[in-house]
C-alpha cells in the first residue's frame, strides 16, 4: 500500500487513473476527463508533473493499479529556469532536475512499462522561431513573420532526440506483461 499523498491527487476518471501534481491543472484535466469514477478499475493512466520527492512512490502506485497492456501518459516539464526556484522548495517537476527526465525513463522501464513514445513539446527551435516572426512584424515584414509563425507550428512538436530542447515532455509507455 502506497502512503496516503500519493492518492490525495489520484482521481479515477472512468477506467483512467490519473495524477496531477499540479493543482493548477486538474480543472482543465476536468474538462477533458469530467467523469470522476471511484469504481471503475483503471485501464489506463495520465500523469501529470510527477515531483522529485514523491515519483517513485507514485510510480508504484500506477504500476500496481494498472494491468499488463495499458497505457500511460507522462506530462513533465522540462528543465528551464523556473524551475529551480521550485527545487528549493520540493515542488520542482521530476524534468526539472538534470537528467531526471532519464532517472524517470530508467525507472519507468524497471517497473514494467515500455517506453513507446517520447516528445518534447514546445520545442527550443519554435520558439525561437516564433520570436523571430515577431521581430519580422515589428520590423514590418509581416508576410516574413507569417512565414516564420508557420515553420515554428511545424517544429512545436520534436522528437525524443530534442527533449532537453523542449519546455515540457511527453511520454507514452505501456505496462508490458509480466
Amino acid at each position: 500500500m502506497c502512503p496516503p499523498c500519493v492518492y490525495a491527487d489520484t482521481i479515477d476518471a472512468g477506467g483512467a487513473l490519473v495524477l496531477c501534481n499540479v493543482d493548477e491543472l486538474k480543472e482543465e484535466v476536468r474538462q477533458y476527463i469530467p467523469a470522476w469514477s471511484q469504481d471503475s478499475p483503471a485501464r489506463s493512466a495520465l500523469w501529470i508533473e510527477p515531483q522529485v520527492l514523491s515519483w517513485r512512490e507514485q510510480l508504484m502506485a500506477i504500476s500496481e493499479a494498472l494491468p499488463p497492456g495499458a497505457p500511460l501518459v507522462v506530462i513533465a516539464r522540462a528543465r528551464w529556469p523556473n524551475c529551480c526556484r521550485e527545487e528549493l522548495v520540493g515542488r520542482a517537476s521530476a524534468g526539472c532536475r538534470w537528467r531526471g527526465f532519464d532517472q524517470l525513463r530508467g525507472a519507468l522501464a524497471q517497473s514494467g512499462f515500455g517506453v513507446q513514445a517520447v516528445y518534447g513539446i514546445h520545442s527550443a527551435s519554435a520558439i525561437a522561431l516564433n520570436l523571430l516572426a515577431q521581430q519580422c512584424e515589428w520590423w514590418g515584414l509581416p508576410e516574413l513573420g507569417a512565414r516564420l509563425y508557420f515553420a515554428a507550428r511545424l517544429r512545436y512538436c520534436r522528437p525524443a532526440s530534442a527533449v532537453s530542447l523542449s519546455t515540457v515532455s511527453l511520454l507514452m509507455a505501456r505496462k508490458e506483461s509480466i
